[in-house]
């Protein structure tokens, strides 16, 4: 998705070595109906509670006032007001936009800025019905005390969490008030103990960086996940290390990205070309206006661009652009086809809603069409029964197009 702040076909994924972990976090809406009874003798709301200017605006206004004043009981008026919120997006009809709920918020924000403050883990539950370690990110606290996947996690701080939800065990360890963990572990049938992790700050590893060679030339490989706050760092580091490798050409993944932030997008295409070329352009109701890159020169060596069906939003305006402005060539599936941009609304309901589009640099809008690749390569089925890099025919056919 894209998102601005104010004040996401599906398809397998893509194969990765084995020393990265990504999170593919969902949020979820889940709307709630209610019946509502009514008696013959009902009375209607007074339509001079409050004074607004705004007909329809006046009519929420005296309802909500009425409502106040009148239920027969004490209630929560934020969830009168989020309810209303709630309502109103669902009213547009549009599934990009949306309320985001108290219970998906942190991993709303955390898969969005990119990092989060913890110990460097993930955890779910086993079928025994207790929570152990999924995967354990790198330079975290808890890669340094020695923690493993498959530990289960017995107690903290001398609590028992047994038998818990991983849920319970997170919202634990978020706590404000929990600054330092002391684990007991069950691995192998055998207890340990983990004393002193720290919450730290640990970064989402959004891009994946490789190199092939093939016909005596080096070919740069970068898997980009998602567009995070943090993903431009991550990509611009990477992408000079292949350069200093003397790469002669380069592939961008984008396969299964599903968008994100868009300075981060616009960022991206700056390391590849000059405040000349238009990377994009947004229509709102009332003006059109093209964006510019910022870089200071054009990159000299060949692109190919890897897309999928899941490939969206941000990732589409780096394809669209690259390709349209660049020169690259995409290989793979047509992608998502999502042409709007959404902005973050903050406040004590939080909520994303669509405010633009988006159009390619030549002026096309790619929503519900997708961006066409140059090269149509459906993913194969040797690659779904056996990923891998060498039975990854999209990859391949990106390799076979960059070194003829």
């Amino acid at each position: 998705m894209l998102k601005r702040r104010k004040k996401k076909k599906t398809q397998n994924a893509v194969f990765h070595t084995s020393e990265v972990v990504f999170l593919i976090i969902v949020t979820s809406i889940v709307s709630c109906f209610m019946g509502i009874l009514c008696a013959k003798g009902y009375r209607n709301y007074d339509e001079n509670i409050v004074e607004v200017k705004d007909e329809k605006l006046k009519e929420i206004v005296n309802n909500y006032q009425y409502i106040i004043d009148n239920y027969y009981k004490e209630f929560d008026k934020d969830a009168l007001v989020k309810g209303a919120i709630n309502g109103m997006i669902e009213s547009l009809g549009d599934q990009f936009s949306m309320v985001i709920d108290d219970e998906n918020l942190d991993n709303f924000n955390r898969t969005l800025n990119g990092w989060f403050k913890g110990l460097g883990i993930e955890i779910s539950n086993n079928d025994d019905g207790n929570v152990f370690i999924a995967s354990v990110f790198d330079d975290s606290s808890a890669s340094r005390k020695g923690l493993e996947v498959g530990d289960v996690i017995i107690s903290i701080n001398g609590i028992n969490f047994e038998g818990k939800t991983f849920s319970e065990v997170a919202d634990y360890i978020k706590k404000d008030t929990v600054d330092t963990v002391d684990l007991v572990i069950l691995r192998d049938g055998v207890k340990k103990s983990f004393n002193g992790l720290k919450k730290e700050k640990v970064i989402l590893k959004s891009v994946v960086k490789e190199v092939f060679e093939r016909n005596d030339k080096k070919v740069g490989y970068l898997y980009v996940s998602t567009f995070s706050g943090t993903t431009y760092d991550q990509f611009k580091t990477t992408l000079e290390e292949l350069e200093k490798d003397n790469i002669d050409s380069l592939i961008i993944d984008m396969r299964n990205n599903s968008g994100g932030h868009l300075t981060a997008a616009e960022k991206i295409l700056s390391l590849f070309l000059n405040k000349k070329h238009v990377i994009y352009q947004v229509e709102t109701k009332s003006n059109k206006v093209k964006v510019y890159a910022t870089g200071t020169a054009d990159k000299k060596y060949t692109v190919a661009i890897l897309q999928n069906g899941a490939t969206a939003s941000a990732a589409e305006i780096v394809s669209s652009a690259l390709k349209e402005e660049y020169g690259a060539t995409v290989i793979g599936d047509v992608s998502f086809g999502k042409g709007t941009i959404q902005e973050l609304v903050n406040g004590s309901t939080e909520y994303k809603v669509t405010t633009k589009k988006w159009l390619t640099p030549k002026g096309d809008w790619i929503n519900e069409i997708g961006v066409e690749p140059n090269i149509k390569v459906d993913l194969s089925e040797e690659y779904k029964n056996s990923p891998s890099y060498e039975t990854d025919n999209q990859l391949q056919t990106a390799l076979d197009t960059l070194t003829k």
